[in-house]
C-alpha cells in the first residue's frame, strides 16, 4: 500500500502508514462507510468528506516534540453546520449538495479567519474553529549583534531620531498632568491613533522631557501573538523595570524583586511566592509554598502588584506606559490603577497608547487623538 503522505510502500493490510501515521482509509461522518483516504466524497451516501492533511515525514518528529511541550493559553473553541443539512441533501442532487457545502465553507472560513480564527477541520457540512490558537509559527532568528533596545520603537529607532516637531500642544499637555502627578493627582492617559501615526515617540518625548526629576518609569509593549497569554504584559513590565538580560540568574532576579517589594512595604513571604510563580523563578526554601486556589492566587496577585505599584509610586512619582493596549487583556492590569476613582490620589501615571478603532473603557482618563498633519 503506497502512502499518499510520504510515498512509503507499507505491507498490505496496515490501516496507517508505519513511516509518518497517514491512514489508509476514512470513515464517512454521516453514514460511516470507509472511503479511500484521497476520496473527496462518500462512495454510499455522496457526504463531502472530511480533509486530512498528510503529514510530512520530516515533520512527524517535530510533531512528537511539540506535544510534550505546553503553553498557557485562553482558547475558544467554535464548531458550526449547516441547519436541516440531512434534509436539503435528500433534495439536492449531489453535484448541487457538494457546491452548497463547498460556498457555506468559504463562507464560514471567511468570518472566523476575519476575527483571527483558525479553522481547524471540516467535518461533513460542520466546520469547527479555534480562536486563540496561533494559525503561523513564530519564525525565530539569531541575533548578529546584541542593541540593548526593547520595544519596536526604540529597536527601529536605535540609530536616531529626526527633529521632533509639530506636538507642542500635546507634550505640554502630557507635562500639565505629570505637575499633577507631582502634586499627588494619578493620572491616566490615552494616546489614540492608528500605527505609525507617532504615538510611540511621543512617548519618548514625555519621558525625555522628565530627565533630571525623580520618577520610577515602567514601559512594556505587547504583540498580537500573545494576546491571549494571560499576564504576558505583566510578565514583560516586570523584566523590564529591572532590565533583566535572557541569561540573567534566577538568584539575582530574587533578590531584586525581593528588594524593591521590601521598599513598597510589601510582605516578602506573601508576595514573593506569587511572583515567583509568575515569572516561572524556583522558590527558595524559606518561602512557603502557596497552597490556596488558583482562583485565590489569581486574585492575591492581583493585589500584591497593586500594593507594589503603589508602594513604589509613594517613594516617588511613577510611570506606567503600555504600548499597543489594543493588544492587551485589561484584567490582569487593573493592578496598575487605571481607573481613576480606585487611585485617585496617588503618585502614579498611565500611559497607554491603542489604536484609533480600538475603544476602550478606562474609567475617566485623559484622551490625545494622534493624528498626521
Amino acid at each position: 500500500m503506497l502512502c499518499t503522505g510520504c510515498g512509503l510502500e507499507n505491507p498490505q493490510g496496515k490501516k496507517f502508514c508505519t513511516q509518518c501515521g497517514t491512514p489508509f482509509s476514512k470513515l464517512c461522518p454521516k453514514c460511516g462507510a470507509e472511503n479511500q483516504p484521497l476520496s473527496r466524497f462518500c462512495g454510499d451516501c455522496g457526504t463531502v468528506q472530511i480533509e486530512t492533511p498528510a503529514t510530512p515525514a520530516g515533520d512527524a518528529a517535530s510533531i512528537q516534540k511539540h506535544r510534550t511541550q505546553g503553553e498557557r493559553r485562553h482558547l475558544t473553541v467554535m464548531f458550526c453546520d449547516l441547519v436541516g443539512s440531512t434534509e436539503i441533501a435528500h433534495k439536492l442532487d449531489p453535484e448541487e449538495w457538494r457546491d452548497l457545502v463547498a460556498s457555506y465553507q468559504r463562507a464560514a472560513s471567511t468570518a472566523i479567519e476575519r476575527f483571527d480564527g483558525h479553522v481547524a477541520k471540516y467535518l461533513g457540512d460542520g466546520v469547527m474553529a479555534y480562536f486563540g490558537y496561533p494559525r503561523e509559527p513564530i519564525h525565530l532568528h539569531r541575533a548578529l549583534r546584541a542593541s540593548g533596545t526593547t520595544g519596536r520603537f526604540k529597536a527601529a529607532t536605535a540609530r536616531g531620531l529626526t527633529p521632533f516637531v509639530g506636538r507642542g500642544d500635546e507634550v505640554r499637555m502630557l507635562m500639565n498632568r505629570w505637575e499633577r502627578v507631582r502634586e499627588g493627582e494619578g493620572q491616566v492617559i490615552l494616546i489614540s491613533g492608528e500605527a505609525g501615526i507617532g504615538k510611540s515617540r511621543l512617548v519618548e518625548q514625555f519621558h525625555a522631557q522628565l530627565t533630571g526629576t525623580p520618577h520610577t518609569w515602567i514601559e512594556c509593549s505587547s504583540a498580537p501573538d500573545f494576546q491571549n497569554t494571560p499576564f504576558y504584559s505583566v510578565v514583560d513590565m516586570i523584566a523590564q523595570r529591572f532590565a533583566w538580560r535572557s541569561d540573567e540568574p534566577p538568584e539575582v532576579k530574587l533578590e531584586q524583586l525581593e528588594r524593591s517589594l521590601e521598599r513598597s512595604g510589601s510582605k516578602l513571604t506573601e508576595a514573593i511566592p506569587l511572583i515567583a510563580s509568575l515569572l516561572n523563578l524556583p522558590l527558595p526554601d524559606k518561602y512557603p509554598p502557596s497552597t490556596i486556589s488558583a482562583e485565590q492566587r489569581r486574585k492575591r496577585l492581583l493585589a500584591t502588584l497593586s500594593a507594589w505599584v503603589f508602594g513604589t509610586a509613594k517613594v516617588q512619582p511613577t510611570v506606567i506606559v503600555l504600548e499597543d493596549l489594543h493588544w492587551v487583556d485589561l484584567r490582569p492590569l487593573s493592578f496598575c490603577g487605571y481607573r481613576r476613582n480606585k487611585a485617585r490620589r496617588r503618585r502614579r501615571c498611565c500611559c497607554f497608547t491603542p489604536r484609533a478603532r480600538n475603544s476602550m473603557h478606562l474609567g475617566r482618563c485623559e484622551r490625545i487623538t494622534h493624528r498626521s498633519r
